[in-house]
């Protein structure tokens, strides 16, 4: 973050009051940018539930079995499996240091998951990975999916799938690593093959052997396992883009099935799970997973784990299909029994078993969760001082924190309600 600029306060708090009068009705949209955590489903792993400590979060990722979160003053935290960094997973198969966050990680301003590894953007844009797997041996589970390229540079996007990382550089070009850099045998799929008329990109995303893009335009483009449908193990269909899909905004990708926000919110889905087995049908992939629900309506967000997709409507309102329906075992952990008394929420994701969203800000000015609008929360907005686009501090939307920002957390100084 950068240091706060020497200014006259008294001056500038005149100024910003005035600001924040006159912005608040336009910004109420973009305040709710923070908020409690809570998740459901499996949690046998310790991915859940939620640390109590956690505070407010701008953005959370989900692992296999273990979840990420970013909170509001830009640090990563992490659990669930891989408090621990065991050859081959240890006695569990599990155990992969996940959750051993870098101690130099620093400010971050995004991350994401593969099952195994976790994955976090910098506020310079540096990309850093750990967990599954930091040594390039080329054999499982060490695929170098945590390697992240000497010569990468800036990003302003990364995602996870199971053994691959792919990211999206800050001139929007698109750059893949860890397995997959063939397409012969589990686990190389080419899922690190690039189509060569790829272009720039705004979105990504990493499945089980599988990656997803959106170029620029809007044009959904997938490579890697699925690019036919034979029925059989691992290629369902997951990477055959269903023509006349039209431009998206948000690409998802599961275990082997693919979701895909249109730019007017609707969420198509292909691959399995077209229909709903319990037990999976006779491809043991049937969980009703790409079913999308008829009353759905408009959404601004969505998820894949596994077996299950979830997506967040644009009244707040998280919904979930596919496995889980239920808490009877093995895929059904309860992943897609949303909580009745969530209420609205501001983002979601799914990990391979659970779900978990950030709770709409019912107290947006409390930027770093106390409970209580003060100076903390003034604080935090010094440290962002002057040009900042899309900063979580930027509470009114003008592309810079200034005084206008302190005069909103001004009008909300005291306890939440």
């Amino acid at each position: 973050m950068k240091s706060a600029p020497a200014f006259k306060f008294q001056n500038m708090l005149t100024s910003a009051v005035l600001t924040a009068l006159s912005t608040l009705a336009a910004t109420s949209a973009a305040l709710g940018s923070g908020g409690p955590v809570v998740g459901w489903g499996d949690h046998l792993s310790g991915q859940l539930p939620v640390p109590g400590d956690l505070g407010h979060c701008t953005s959370v990722a989900g692992g296999a079995y273990h979840t990420l979160a970013l909170q509001a003053d830009g640090t990563v935290r992490a659990w669930g499996a891989g408090t621990t960094d065991v050859a081959f997973g240890g006695a569990s198969g599990i155990e992969f240091g996940q959750c051993l966050v870098p101690e130099n990680l620093g400010s971050c301003k995004a991350l994401a998951s593969g099952a195994y590894h976790g994955l976090a953007i910098q506020d310079d844009g540096t990309l850093r990975a750990w967990g599954m797997e930091a040594t390039p041996q080329g054999n499982f589970p060490n695929m170098g999916q945590a390697i992240v390229p000497p010569l990468l540079g800036p990003c302003k996007a990364v995602a996870g799938g199971y053994f691959h990382t792919v990211a999206i550089k800050d001139d929007g070009t698109v750059q893949a690593w860890g397995a997959g850099a063939v397409n012969s045998f589990w686990p190389d799929y080419g899922q690190l093959i690039l189509p060569p008329a790829l272009g720039t990109c705004k979105a990504v995303a990493a499945g089980g052997y599988h990656t997803a893009a959106i170029k620029d335009d809007g044009t959904v483009v997938c490579w890697g396992a699925g690019t036919v449908n034979s029925g059989a193990w691992p290629n369902y269909g997951q990477c055959i883009v269903p023509a006349g899909l039209g431009p998206c905004k948000a690409v998802a990708v599961g275990d082997s099935h693919t979701v895909a926000l249109k730019d007017d919110g609707t969420v198509v889905c292909w691959g399995t799970g077209m229909t709903y087995d319990p037990n999976g049908g006779g491809t043991g992939q049937e969980y009703g997973q790409s079913m999308v629900p008829p009353n759905l309506g408009p959404c601004v967000a969505i998820a894949a784990g596994i077996y299950h997709t979830v997506a967040l409507r644009e009244d707040g309102m998280v919904v979930v299909w596919g496995a889980g329906t239920d808490n009877s075992g093995y895929p059904h952990y309860g992943q897609s029994m949303v909580p009745l008394d969530l209420g609205p929420c501001s983002a979601v994701t799914a990990g391979g078993y659970h779900t978990v969203a950030i709770q709409a800000n019912m107290c947006p000015m409390d930027l770093d969760g106390s409970g209580e609008v003060d100076g903390g929360d003034i604080g935090l907005i010094l440290l962002d001082f002057g040009p900042c686009p899309g900063c979580m501090t930027d509470l009114d939307g003008s592309g810079e924190v200034d005084g206008g920002d302190v005069g909103l957390v001004l009008l909300d100084f005291g306890p939440c309600p």
